[in-house]
């Protein structure tokens, strides 16, 4: 072979050759593959092409580490315009018919199974523009940055007086190049008065979108600009007063309805409360000179996380106590998630998850339940590349059910490693020691497990606010580093400590427990009301309104008679009512309430 400098540069032609050959080839392979695919949606598999660029990157040179993701991302765009030559628009799951009355007859539209999926797909350059609603913005900004270039729609109401300037600030600042606005349509001519602004402030009628039916991603791109390096510098006169971030803006906020009652003794049935209350000894470190309240605590107390671990079998400096398990949760995705990155959790996990999501920047991904029954197979299905975190509340709030630890270990075997696996066990107390202790050894054997727990429920602190987790020591470092340094209070220590010793108030209160949930069942389905099976110290009830009373009819019935029921429409289970077990004397007036609304005057039970 010649090593000259002519050779070589003969060398290097050839190369070049080979490789613009190989190119067109992959192009012409492309074409092919776009007419294989002709009547299947999934045009392009970010997934597959992934897995290329990691063997790409292991056996190329480290010089040439940074240069090739450059270059397999032009390849891949390249192909996706061969396979994807039609403008596409995706619509989100909650936009719906909006989204197909507002493109009839003007352009195609395709419907999303959901936001994450869809944000996904407009990232990869599978689709132009995505539709969204307006709760569903601020979800899909922190998924988007200067290096993901895409165009969002999101359709608003008209009635947002003083809040349009500022918004179009928001959305220019999250590179979000436009939006419409317009009333929700009765009819498919309502949108006619919508109108569209470009992010340069200008703007142009609905029916006038039909002139971007034939362009590309990019030059529908280059008649809205946008997408610049850095975030550009908002006009001041847009901003009318300060401003939160965007993944906290449209947010509904989880504060929990006890609740209203009238006047007269109350019974609160609607927090899932410890029944008894707080252990005797708890209540005695609360008093005398134990406390002294003008000094700060301690950072961590390791008297607490002594009494803790000797309680249940653990290693004292794997604990790391809060304010509330909530806390933890928020630490947890805090530390944890990048804006964009996703997060796992049942269809009707825990409120506080993916509220503590949202704030982070995260998406949650909800997968469906089976039976209203977290499905371990449905969480890893809902899995990606780019899931951060898999929460699994068990036993679940609100529903009540649960999983085995088999398929808990189920869960974890088939999670990647770099997912972490949170396990919310608020309402362990309740089973037998061995669910709690085969949870703490996952946690000793692995580094992507997790354990929350609180003294709310069975130690009946709920207001002291003292919650603990189980962690890998990498982890609690991480979430004592940005933990408050104060965040637990003398008092809840002293108490803390008081309540994990006191095994008999724990026997006494799981005994009470046990008792009214292996009674209410029956009664409540002898009544005509369904229920369902609960390993905890509360019950979810299912009102059909057709056949009697509606849950809200119920609920207000029982506030009447000052028993305090909990509405279940924030997870979107309008026709249920959880309830707390409480004192026998409470459970007695409560057995008699419900067969005064259920029963026919003067038919007992």
């Amino acid at each position: 072979m010649d090593e000259s400098l002519a050779g070589l540069r003969k060398q290097i032609d050839a190369l070049d050759s080979q490789l613009s050959e190989m190119l067109a080839a992959r192009l012409e392979v492309s074409r092919k593959v776009s007419a294989a695919k002709k009547d299947n949606n999934q045009v392009f598999r970010p997934a597959r092409e992934a897995q290329l660029l990691n063997k790409l990157l292991a056996a190329a040179p480290a010089s040439l580490q940074q240069l090739i993701p450059v270059v397999w991302r032009a390849i891949i765009s390249s192909s996706i315009a061969e396979q994807r030559p039609d403008f596409t628009i995706l619509a989100s799951p909650q936009m719906g018919v909006e989204a197909i009355a507002f493109a009839a007859g003007q352009l195609g539209v395709k419907n999303s199974e959901n936001l994450h999926t869809a944000l996904a797909e407009l990232i990869d350059k599978q689709a132009d523009i995505l539709l969204v609603s307006p709760a569903e913005l601020c979800h899909i900004a922190g998924g988007l940055g200067p290096d993901k270039p895409a165009m969002v729609i999101a359709c608003l109401p008209l009635e947002m007086p003083g809040q349009d300037s500022a918004l179009h600030g928001e959305l220019f600042h999250a590179r979000i190049t436009g939006w419409i606005i317009g009333r929700p349509p009765v009819e498919q001519t309502d949108y006619d008065r919508g109108v569209f602004y470009l992010s340069d402030g200008n703007k142009i009628e609905i029916a006038e979108l039909s002139r971007y039916e034939n362009m590309s991603g990019a030059e529908l791109l280059g008649v809205c600009p946008v997408l610049q390096a850095e975030p550009p510098i908002r006009d001041r006169n847009m901003i009318t007063a300060p401003q939160p971030k965007q993944a906290i803006a449209s947010m509904l906020s989880y504060r929990p309805s006890f609740g209203t009652p009238s006047s007269g003794r109350l019974i609160r049935l609607s927090a899932n409360e410890g029944a008894l209350g707080c252990s005797p000894d708890a209540l005695a470190a609360l008093e005398g000179k134990a406390i002294d309240p003008g000094r700060y605590p301690e950072i961590q107390d390791h008297h607490l996380n002594q009494a803790i671990a000797e309680r249940y079998g653990l290693e004292a400096e794997n604990i790391l106590t809060a304010n509330g398990s909530d806390e933890l949760i928020s630490l947890l995705t805090l530390a944890y998630l990048e804006p964009g990155d996703e997060v796992v959790m049942s269809e009707y996990a825990f409120l506080v998850i993916p509220q503590a999501t949202q704030i982070a920047g995260g998406i949650s991904v909800k997968a469906p339940d089976k039976d209203m029954t977290v499905s371990v197979d449905n969480l890893l299905a809902a899995v990606t590349e780019r899931t951060k975190i898999l929460f699994l509340v068990n036993p679940n709030n609100p529903t009540g059910t649960m999983i085995s630890m088999e398929e808990v270990v189920r869960l974890h075997n088939n999670l990647p490693p770099h997912i972490l696996l949170v396990l919310d066990w608020a309402y362990a107390e309740y089973l037998e020691d061995s669910f709690s202790d085969r949870a703490a050894r996952m946690v000793e054997e692995h580094k992507n497990v997790v354990m929350t727990r609180t003294f709310s429920k069975l130690h009946g602190m709920a207001g002291l606010r003292l919650g603990w987790g189980y962690f890998p020591a990498d982890i609690l470092t991480t979430l004592a580093s940005i933990r408050g340094p104060f965040s637990v209070n003398q008092a809840a220590v002293r108490a803390g400590i008081a309540a994990i010793r006191d095994t008999e108030f724990q026997e006494k209160s799981v005994a009470h427990n046990k008792k009214w949930m292996s009674m209410l069942p029956a009664f409540l389905t002898q009544l005509g009301l369904g229920v369902l099976p609960s390993q905890t110290n509360f019950i979810l009830i299912h009102f059909d309104p057709e056949k009697g009373v509606s849950a809200a009819e119920a609920e207000a019935f029982f506030a009447s008679r000052n028993i305090l029921l909990r509405s279940m429409g924030a997870y979107g289970l309008t026709d249920y009512l959880r309830m707390s077990v409480g004192t026998d004397e409470e459970m007695e007036i409560v057995k008699d309430a419900f067969m005064a609304l259920m029963q026919p005057e003067g038919q007992t039970a």
